[in-house]
């Protein structure tokens, strides 16, 4: 009886005192969590359709080679995810991590490449978006496992930058809304202020993190949420105002 009861306690005290286990603290002999690698084969597949046509084309001039691209970008991307993690531990923060630091290059480097005035079928050009999210992609690997952050603290890292991406070009839009500037000029402004509050949002969400933990369900429902709202408000903005939205609008004269 005794020991029964003494089992039973113990029990109880072992209930009491237990806590969830985070991604890494589960022994990898126990168990690999791999639940993060579906999304990042995903977005490394996306990448590298992106950035495989762009490094080709910068650097052969046959026509074959450069359109070898769209068959081995993507084909890195699917398969580098799995020799490069064989074995490891690939969690959903890991994975999100990631995929900022690869979407974040991608978008800097071509924000960079508009303040530069470069043409989009310009080399330097080229190799300056690809570089900058090969780039970054890199820095990702190395800072993610220093950065220990939670599934909806890296998603929050991404839905901030878009956020301020976004909101840095609006607020061009208006503050420019009555200066007649040059289209280089105006284009070079506009990815300024976009470039300057896309990455000092995500910076801000970066240190705040401490203070904060949202389920990354919740997330992605504000994205969504943020993103139908926003297309609702530009639809109601060209059913009511029409062919004057695309004339007298400066968001759309930065985005052309």
């Amino acid at each position: 009886m005794r020991i029964i009861i003494y089992l039973l306690l113990m029990s109880l005290s072992v209930v009491g005192h237990a806590k969830p286990l985070e991604p890494r603290e589960v022994p990898t002999d126990i168990f690999v969590d791999r639940s993060g690698l579906p999304e990042l084969v995903i977005q490394s597949t996306f990448t590298g359709l992106l950035i495989g046509p762009i490094i080709t084309h910068s650097l052969f001039n046959d026509e074959i080679r450069q359109n070898s691209g769209l068959l081995l970008g993507p084909a890195l991307g699917i398969t580098l995810p799995f020799l490069l993690n064989r074995g490891k531990p690939v969690h959903v923060a890991q994975a999100s991590t990631y995929n900022f630091f690869q979407r974040s290059g991608f978008i800097n480097g071509g924000l960079l490449a508009a303040i530069a005035s470069y043409s989009p079928t310009n080399r330097g050009t080229q190799l300056l978006v690809s570089g900058t999210t090969l780039a970054s992609t890199v820095l990702g690997t190395y800072l993610e496992p220093k950065l220990k952050l939670t599934p909806g603290q890296s998603s929050s890292l991404t839905s901030s930058y878009f956020i301020g991406g976004v909101t840095g070009l609006m607020l061009h839009s208006i503050l420019t809304a009555d200066k007649d500037f040059e289209g280089s000029i105006r284009l070079r402004s506009g990815a300024i202020t976009t470039l300057i509050a896309a990455n000092s949002l995500s910076l801000t969400t970066y240190l705040m993190r401490e203070s904060f933990d949202i389920d990354r369900s919740r997330v992605i429902m504000m994205d969504i949420g943020a993103v139908g709202g926003g297309l609702a408000g530009l639809g109601a903005g060209f059913f009511i105002f029409g062919q004057d939205t695309f004339e007298n609008d400066n968001t759309f004269k930065v985005l052309a």
